[in-house]
């Protein structure tokens, strides 16, 4: 196949423009529970949008950023672009770790994960209007809460993928570089139990003790795991007691729950059910509380054909068939995955250290992902 240099050209000259909104982006701390931060990035990107022919709805939120969702017209039923400009670091990260290039590496706090994404996104929309090429209706999506597992943004993906066709989101790809098809599960559930206080050291035998229910739990909690399947169970909190010299009434336990399927979800979930409703310690009561957040992300009818064209895409612009699997953690991909919706992602750039001071991305997935990103919106139209 012969490349697209029109198109390649178009996104290779505009390298330092890229790195600009990413120095500028960056430099705007975006931590989630900062509402403030959040919503003045989320201003810029509304601007963005605009000025690339978007016609813009902000959806207001009164503790987390307001949402950004951006219309497109253009061919056909909509494709969905989705990114979150929130981060898990601090506020004033940017003040001691500025944006840096150092041979072809690019850091920065949320630099890969992901407002590198996002400018991707923009970059892609903007060539294809530059150039005069067709493109199909797009709806994007920039959420402001996907680091915390998006609390308040998730309830609006039934209205956000409403007659979409198919989406892509941009969260960094797998370490050696392959976009993502499947992601687990995840689940934040919390074991409570009521015990009876009572003096530890004068009548003991009166009490009823929360904590050691709660041990019991844990044992039991553990034991739904399946490594084999990839079932995982991480009991990271637990909170109890009061004193020493009381017998426990209060006492919890939250988990963490990561199921490669449905059915290793549904199996959990009955597991969890009984354990809570079959006490061990005679006085104790326990209450099971949460739910999967993020239900599994798995290939839907209508996925193969993403990847075909994606790889069709790659070579139109000189890149390397990618590859596609499985990525630890989740996405709001997970949530569209569950509504019925094709979706790819890891779209964004390669790199690694997300979540922590290493922080990176590759300078040349950068610009080579924007031009890919472009050629799949022109295929798709």
């Amino acid at each position: 196949m012969t490349v697209d240099r029109e198109l390649v050209n178009w996104v290779e000259e505009r390298q330092e423009e890229m790195m600009e909104l990413l120095r500028h982006f960056v430099h705007l701390d975006s931590p989630s529970f900062s509402k403030a931060q959040v919503d003045v990035l989320g201003a810029v990107l509304e601007k963005q949008l605009v000025s690339r022919g978007g016609t813009v709805r902000r959806y207001e939120q009164t503790d987390m950023g307001d949402h950004i969702v951006g219309s497109f017209s253009g061919t056909g039923s909509p494709i969905l672009l989705c990114g979150h400009f929130d981060t898990v670091y601090a506020p004033d990260t940017s003040e001691t770790w500025p944006l840096a290039v150092e041979n072809g590496r690019i850091s920065g706090p949320g630099a890969l994960d992901m407002k590198a994404g996002i400018i991707m996104v923009l970059m892609a929309i903007q060539g294809l209007q530059e150039l005069g090429r067709a493109r199909p209706a797009l709806r994007v999506v920039f959420n402001s809460d996907e680091e915390p597992g998006s609390p308040t943004s998730r309830h609006f993906w039934p209205e956000w993928s409403k007659d979409v066709r198919a989406a892509f989101v941009f969260e960094p790809t797998t370490p050696d570089g392959c976009l993502v098809t499947s992601r687990k599960g995840v689940g934040v559930w919390t074991l409570s139990v009521r015990g009876r206080a009572a003096h530890a050291g004068v009548e003991p035998e009166k009490g009823a003790s929360a904590i050691r229910q709660i041990a019991q739990h844990v044992e039991s909690v553990e034991s739904l795991a399946c490594a084999e399947r990839g079932t995982t169970i991480n009991v990271g909190v637990i909170r109890g007691g009061s004193f020493p010299y009381v017998v426990p009434e209060h006492a919890e336990a939250v988990l963490d729950i990561r199921v490669p399927d449905l059915d290793e979800q549904a199996r959990v979930e009955q597991g969890l059910q009984e354990l809570s409703s079959k006490p061990t310690i005679p006085g104790t009561e326990t209450t099971l509380s949460g739910s999967f957040h993020r239900p599994p992300m798995e290939p839907l009818p209508g996925t193969e054909s993403l990847i075909d064209l994606i790889r069709h895409a790659a070579t139109s612009v000189g890149l390397e068939e990618p590859g596609f699997g499985r990525k630890g953690g989740a996405s709001d991909a997970n949530n569209l995955v569950s509504l019925g919706i094709p979706t790819i992602d890891g779209m964004g750039p390669t790199g690694g250290g997300a979540h922590s001071p290493d922080e990176y991305l590759d300078l040349e997935s950068f610009v080579k992902k924007t031009a890919l990103l472009a050629a799949c919106l022109a295929a798709l139209a």
